[in-house]
């Protein structure tokens, strides 16, 4: 078993239960308990295109985790607005942080297949 996949299959756990127990414990609003499984989804996601770059180790792929980790960062900001609070400018963080998530994985799956 390589070891990247020892070290990041726990990690991968962890954040998971830690995200069904922060929703649990949280009072939320109503339907918040989909958050963390949304989230673990996009947590999947990205630790699967971690593996990809461990495993293809090209520079387009460091540019499609960082424009994944605004995407991420974009549906955090739409979770807390929609279940947690609302807050100042919202609407501007999450469009600004979605597309700059957008452009940073198209140019990275450009630079892919353009070589």
């Amino acid at each position: 078993i390589p070891l990247y996949l020892l070290i990041t299959t726990p990690l991968l756990f962890i954040v998971l239960v830690l995200s069904f127990g922060i929703a649990k414990f949280k009072k939320l609003k109503a339907n918040a308990f989909l958050t963390p499984i949304y989230f673990s989804g996009l947590i999947i996601n990205f630790y699967l295109a971690i593996n990809c770059l461990i495993l293809i180790k090209d520079l387009a792929f460091i540019i499609c985790i960082i424009g994944y980790l605004f995407f991420i960062l974009s549906d955090a900001f739409i979770a807390i607005q929609k279940f947690i609070k609302t807050y100042k400018y919202h609407d501007f963080y999450i469009i600004s942080t979605y597309y700059i998530a957008q452009i940073l994985i198209s140019i990275g799956l450009f630079a892919y297949m353009i070589p």
